[in-house]
């Protein structure tokens, strides 16, 4: 049989946009998930863009004659994990384990996962700036990016020390990793081209 499990999300978005020339989008995300305890259950994921066609600009018709389009775009959001097993937060137990009773021995049950209150969601964070363009009619395209994804809480079991091998150790936020770089794609007559 499965175990009842529940997750909830609440999602909003509003974008704005004027003649295609400057635009804002903003997205909230608000979800909850029973594989975290009481008081952990719910996260706040935003997310905000802004984008300006600078080549729609009234300074920017002299360049009309070659220059497509231009534009100037950053965005900032979190995104939530929660791709862990059914009620990780709670300690486990397991039968079959030996105990003595009355001089005798006897099946018992014991804990054989700890419990982890404190778990809660894995959190990243992406920055990126970003600046896009065409030329010649929009015969070659390019895009120059620079990001920074930085993901905070990550999901881990760590290793028991040899005391404790009967037991399997509970999830924990422990560890963080932050990726940042600069990417430079173009596109030219059909043949694309990525550099790293």
């Amino acid at each position: 049989t499965s175990i009842p499990y529940g997750y909830v999300g609440l999602v909003a978005r509003a974008t704005y946009d004027y003649k295609h020339r400057y635009m804002i989008d903003a997205n909230m995300g608000y979800n909850g998930s029973e594989n975290f305890a009481e008081g952990k259950r719910f996260g706040f994921f935003p997310s905000v863009s802004a984008a300006w066609r600078i080549s729609q600009e009234s300074f920017m018709e002299p360049t009309s004659d070659w220059l497509s389009n231009l534009k100037l775009r950053a965005s900032w959001g979190k995104l939530g994990n929660n791709s862990i097993g059914n009620y990780e937060w709670q300690a486990l137990y397991g039968s079959g384990y030996n105990y003595a009773f009355n001089s005798n021995k006897s099946n018992g049950l014991a804990m054989t996962t700890f419990s982890n209150y404190a778990l809660e969601w894995e959190e990243t964070a992406i920055t990126n700036i970003g600046l896009d363009f065409g030329v010649l009619n929009n015969r070659l395209n390019g895009t120059i990016e620079v990001y920074d994804k930085k993901t905070d809480g990550i999901l881990y079991r760590p290793t028991l020390p040899e005391s404790l091998n009967q037991f399997t150790s509970p999830l924990q936020n422990l560890a963080g990793v932050n990726n940042k770089g600069l990417e430079i794609r173009h596109l030219l007559l059909g043949f694309r081209k990525l550099y790293l």
